[in-house]
């Protein structure tokens, strides 16, 4: 269930991004219909300044407002997105002894994360790559999935390593390697890529959660 709505919230951005093309293009035919009945109609005397309308009398979109608007839904949509995606990974936990490893943003627009490749115990675990879309929902305070696996109880090894870059298009990497306390019970670690000002670069901020 919690699947499915996640697949209708994506339908939803594809449907938003519809909208916005068929209002400009209805803004574009209704602006051409009025050219053309100007042009062959003599010139109105002064009048009043009134809200703007087409010539049949109808409102007109204006396209820069409704983008505006469709971008606060969107950002609304996948911030709901990432909820539901959390909630599932949690639910799918509570019957096991996983260990989710969550990624979350909070440094400024300086930055344009890539990727973010995982290691444990010094084998590859995951690779993430991210577009624009994720950026988005992750600036918002969106929290990404990276991996989840069933693991006994004991210690592993982490590493995290990111690529992106950073100022005028420089490019950036930074990796931290700690060690995970697994138990019986499930556990999530969210890596939190911070702005730490004493080194003014993206960094890595660890949160275990049992």
């Amino acid at each position: 269930m919690i699947r499915t709505t996640a697949k209708w919230l994506v339908v939803c951005l594809g449907c938003l991004g519809l909208m916005a093309a068929a209002a400009a293009a209805d803004n574009k035919n209704r602006a051409s219909t009025a050219a053309a009945k100007t042009s062959s109609a003599p010139a109105p005397a002064p009048a009043a300044a009134k809200p703007a309308a087409d010539a049949d009398g109808a409102q007109r979109i204006d396209p820069a407002r409704l983008d505006a608007d469709i971008q606060a839904v969107k950002l609304e949509v996948l911030s709901l997105a990432n909820d539901l995606s959390m909630l599932d990974s949690g639910v799918l936990s509570i019957n096991g002894n996983q260990l989710t490893i969550y990624l979350s943003l909070d440094v400024d627009d300086g930055f344009e994360l890539q990727a973010v490749d995982l290691e444990m115990d010094g084998k590859f675990a995951a690779r993430r790559e991210f577009n624009e879309q994720a950026l988005i929902g992750l600036r918002a305070g969106g929290i990404r999935r990276l991996w989840v696996n069933n693991l006994p109880a004991g210690d592993y090894q982490l590493k995290a390593s990111m690529i992106g870059k950073v100022g005028k298009g420089k490019d950036h990497r930074g990796n931290t390697t700690f060690t995970v306390h697994k138990s019986d019970a499930p556990k999530s670690v969210e890596l939190k890529i911070v702005n730490y000002r004493q080194k003014f670069v993206p960094d890595f901020d660890i949160v275990e959660r049992e």
